[in-house]
Parts: structure tokens; sequence; C-alpha cells
């Protein structure tokens, strides 16, 4: 039995290849009869009008039931980028250098050296990193958990390379797509439907 999510794709699938068939192939809707003549419609391009006034009703229907595997997408997207080596390579330093200048390795030191004469386990200060997203940058944001005033600075604010880490996230997009395949179905209505709004657009203005 289908589940809601694959019937809402389905539908958008369908609407979506239609209209791309006939953008692409040149289509023109002329007078359309029904009931063997009874109903006649001057305007067959009111049809092409409500096809794409349902395709905007089903694109944001199956958005509704897609959302938590876009969820997990994200999630697993945010998950490659975090353990990626490129990652990794462009922050450590940043990160390396924050905890030294706010005292953190050193106390991560001491407590490491104190944690082994008195047999106790040993946890390092968390220390957090976050990338803010503007519209042409990144930055990396780096600030101690809890830390109660204990270190100075508690945070810092680090410009990073937006092209370095854009590749690495569309490397860890890419990696996501083709190593689940319920990821690569999830953008595959997505792309049929923008591809007939644009192919639309374009025979309006262009063509």
């Amino acid at each position: 039995m289908d589940t809601e999510f694959q019937k809402q794709r389905r539908n958008l699938l369908g609407v979506s290849l239609g209209l791309v068939v006939f953008e692409f192939s040149g289509g023109k809707a002329e007078s359309i009869s029904f009931l063997g003549g009874g109903i006649k419609l001057t305007d067959g391009q009111a049809i092409i009008t409500l096809a794409y006034i349902s395709l905007a009703y089903l694109l944001w229907r199956y958005w509704l039931y897609a959302r938590p595997l876009h969820e997990k997408f994200q999630n697993e997207v945010k998950e490659r980028i975090n353990n990626s080596t490129s990652y990794r390579g462009l922050i450590t330093p940043l990160v390396e250098n924050f905890k030294n200048e706010a005292g953190v390795a050193y106390k991560d030191g001491w407590n490491a050296y104190h944690g082994i004469e008195t047999k106790e386990k040993y946890i390092p200060i968390p220390v957090n990193t976050l990338i803010e997203k503007n519209l042409f940058s990144r930055k990396l944001l780096i600030s101690v958990e809890n830390s109660q005033g204990e270190f100075h600075p508690e945070k810092e604010i680090h410009n990073i390379s937006y092209a370095k880490y854009e590749l690495i996230t569309l490397k860890a997009w890419l990696s996501s797509m083709m190593g689940d395949k319920s990821f690569s179905d999830l953008y595959v209505p997505y792309t049929l439907s923008f591809l007939a709004i644009a192919s639309a657009v374009f025979r309006e203005f262009y063509a």
C-alpha cells in the first residue's frame, strides 16, 4: 500500500513530467471540447494555467510530507561535513589557536595530569564550533561551553573561505545523495517541477 508521501510524490511527478513534455515539445493549447462537443473551451490555455496552479499545490503538499526526510538528509550532510578531513583541516588550526589564547589548552593539560595522578576519569573542556552563514560570507564561531567567565576570550569569530566551505558542503551533499537512494529520489520531483516552470518562463519571455 502506498504511503501518503509516495502518493504525493507520484502526483507531483505526473503533473511535472506532463508539463515538461508540453513545454519542451512546443505545445500549444487550442480550443478543447468535452462530452462529444457539448462543452467547448475556446481558450485552451486556461487548462495549462490550471495545470500550473495544480503543480504549485502539489509541490507544497509534497514538501509538507517530505519534511522528515529533508531533516534526515540535512543531518547526514552536517555529519559528513563535520567528519570531512577538508573541514577539519580548515577549522582545526583556528580552534587550537583559540584554546591556547583562552587558556583552555593549559587547563586541559592540568586536568589531564591531575586525572592521571588521582586515577580519575579526565573529561576535556568542551569547545563548540558553529558556522554562521550570510549571503556571501561564512564565519566560524568558536566558544567555550559553560565557561562561567573562567576563560578569556570565551568566544571568537573568524572569517573562513566561502568557496572552500561551499565546496566541502557540495561534496557532502553529493555523497549523501549517491549513498542513499531515498535522498536522490527525494529531489527528482523538485527537479522536474522547477524544470517545467523554468521552461514555461523561457518560452514566455525568450522563445
